[in-house]
């Protein structure tokens, strides 16, 4: 089950959100702004961001960019505004935020969106494993290469002499 942080500093809103979220089968926490936001990582663990980009303390953008310096450079996170523009919604996504919705929401495009962006992040966590996986692969083959070269050279300087003294 996917973990939700609502980030939005309207509590009715938030808290439809969540109503409206667990009924899908999220499990739901909400955050009244950035600041908040930001400590709740210190302590849970989010699969993904709904953010409002109009709030008091920090608006979405600076929260966005906070949570990929702070806390994961990839989490998807999608911006919920009831001000949106298209030049908001292309600096976000030029920033890498996962999907952008204007208000009033509907829940079913809601749905949809974060089901996306979740799988979105299931292959960028797959795709991450496997780079992993072939820099350890290329670290070991450069190892067994040096050792091989190693042993390589350290069996042929006897053999070099020993077969110098047998042509003597």
């Amino acid at each position: 089950m996917a973990r939700i942080l609502i980030v939005d500093d309207t509590a009715g809103i938030r808290k439809m959100l969540i109503r409206q979220l667990t009924r899908l089968g999220y499990e739901t926490i909400g955050a009244e702004g950035g600041n908040e936001a930001l400590k709740l990582f210190r302590t849970e663990k989010v699969d993904l961001v709904l953010l409002d980009q109009m709030m008091p303390e920090m608006d979405g953008l600076e929260t966005y960019e906070r949570i990929k310096t702070d806390v994961a450079d990839y989490l998807p996170v999608i911006m919920i505004t009831a001000h949106g523009s298209l030049t908001l919604a292309v600096a976000f996504l030029k920033k890498g935020g996962a999907d952008f919705l204007e208000k009033p929401i509907d829940i079913e495009v809601l749905d949809f969106k974060i089901q996306q962006a979740l799988n979105m992040a299931k292959l960028h966590d797959s795709l991450f494993k496997e780079q992993v996986a072939l820099k350890a692969a290329k670290k070991a083959a450069k190892l067994k290469d040096e050792f091989l070269t190693s042993i390589s050279h350290e069996l042929r300087s006897p053999l070099t002499a020993i077969m110098g003294f047998s042509e003597r």
